[in-house]
């Protein structure tokens, strides 16, 4: 993904935070997406989970691609096959999206018994239809969410995560602006800061 040819013609410092990947021509501050997603899917095989669906968000987010990359990655390193059936794209990253994907997921005779989601909407919808569905998590279900936005601590139950310290890369990044300001432009960088796996209730052990 590039950045917008408008920006540069603003004649203004710009940055973008928590993107995917570094953009072409403006300074980003970001996690590594893959990895963090990779550390997550990881937890999850961890606990003993072999039939893992995941629920990525709409594609034209360059932060889509790289969690789905994480995600797969962690089933390769596993040895454990990618079943492109269990993997659902949505063209959003809300709450009803994550409801679909659920209903869809969990009707199956071979359901899963954990699903990824690449946002804290998205699994706080998968959490919503699996409970209307008369599952109990997590017990019969695993979920994950990812950012640790306020949702995932108030959801129940709450969601083990990946969390960005978005405020930290909030403040580098206005650090970048005023320090590009009266000298002419800004310089183009890539910085990544560190993510967090907090583990909460929404995991456990695979039970079958």
């Amino acid at each position: 993904m590039s950045g917008s040819a408008i920006l540069p013609a603003l004649g203004v410092p710009f940055a973008a935070i928590a993107t995917g990947t570094p953009l072409s021509g403006i300074s980003t501050v970001r996690i590594d997406n893959q990895a963090a997603m990779e550390a997550l899917t990881r937890r999850v095989i961890a606990d003993g989970h072999r039939r893992i669906a995941y629920v990525a968000g709409p594609d034209h987010y360059s932060v889509v691609a790289a969690r789905l990359d994480g995600f797969y990655a962690a089933l390769q390193d596993a040895g454990l096959r990618v079943d492109d059936s269990l993997i659902v794209e949505h063209s959003a990253f809300d709450h009803a999206s994550g409801m679909a994907a659920a209903q869809a997921l969990l009707a199956r005779p071979d359901r899963p018994t954990a699903i990824l989601c690449s946002s804290d909407d998205l699994a706080a919808g998968v959490i919503a239809q699996a409970g209307q569905m008369g599952l109990t998590l997590p017990h019969d279900l695993s979920v994950t969410g990812f950012d640790d936005t306020i949702l995932a601590s108030r959801v129940w139950p709450p969601l083990t995560v990946i969390r960005q310290p978005v405020e930290d890369m909030a403040f580098r990044a206005t650090q970048c602006l005023i320090g590009a300001l009266g000298k002419g432009g800004m310089r183009v960088s890539d910085e990544i800061f560190d993510h967090q796996l907090v583990q909460r209730a929404s995991i456990a052990p695979a039970s079958t």
